[in-house]
């Protein structure tokens, strides 16, 4: 009788273990595959992150344009466009003193007139067509007022400050402006009623 009851209890033991030793197993695969999955979406994660990091340059500078001149359009006082007027900018240098703006007049199928700025004495500032005035606005529409202005050859400009062009020329100057802060990065270009955005943004690395 004795020798049934030992190897019934020592068969409960056996089963005891096989069931904890399973459950053991168990337990450490679930743990195993817990790991492997949490790895798995932590480096999905991270290469989302990294992913989501890299950003367009040159979308962002469009981006940045497009807000700028929106919020520069609130700044002006309302006038007629001038959406014809073939100027583009060519060359921003910012300087401890000034900051050069290089701009192209051209005309592609027509001959077209350009009013220049010409400094009138009597008014004591720079206007085109003795009504309209040229300035650099910042990102927090800041004007900086027009200080001088050049040719590209040291030619002098037309007296009456209008340049006409035959249709395929271009010509090309520069007006030189008060200094622009070292921590502007976009800002607009106003040419009478036309409103020229531009970037001051480093080169992408």
């Amino acid at each position: 009788m004795r020798k049934k009851t030992f190897t019934t209890r020592k068969r409960r033991a056996r089963s005891e273990e096989a069931g904890t030793g399973g459950k053991s197993f168990r337990r450490s695969f679930v743990l195993f595959v817990s790991s492997w999955f949490h790895f798995i979406f932590a480096a999905a994660l991270a290469l989302c992150l990294t992913a989501c990091a890299r950003k367009n340059p040159e979308a962002e500078r469009q981006t940045a344009v497009q807000v700028t001149l929106a919020r520069v359009q609130g700044c002006l006082k309302q006038t007629a466009p001038n959406a014809a007027l073939p100027v583009a900018v060519a060359e921003i240098t910012r300087l401890p003193q000034e900051t050069r703006v290089r701009l192209v007049a051209f005309a592609s199928q027509e001959a077209v007139e350009l009013n220049l700025p010409v400094y009138l004495l009597s008014r004591g500032r720079w206007l085109i067509d003795e009504k309209e005035r040229v300035y650099l606005l910042d990102e927090n529409c800041r004007e900086y007022k027009l200080q001088d202005r050049k040719t590209m050859d040291g030619q002098p400009f037309p007296a009456t400050g209008k340049v006409s062009l035959k249709a395929g020329e271009a010509f090309t100057f520069k007006l030189s402006f008060q200094a622009l802060p070292a921590e502007t990065r976009v800002g607009a270009l106003v040419y009478g009623t036309t409103v020229l955005p531009f970037a001051l943004w480093p080169p992408a690395a």
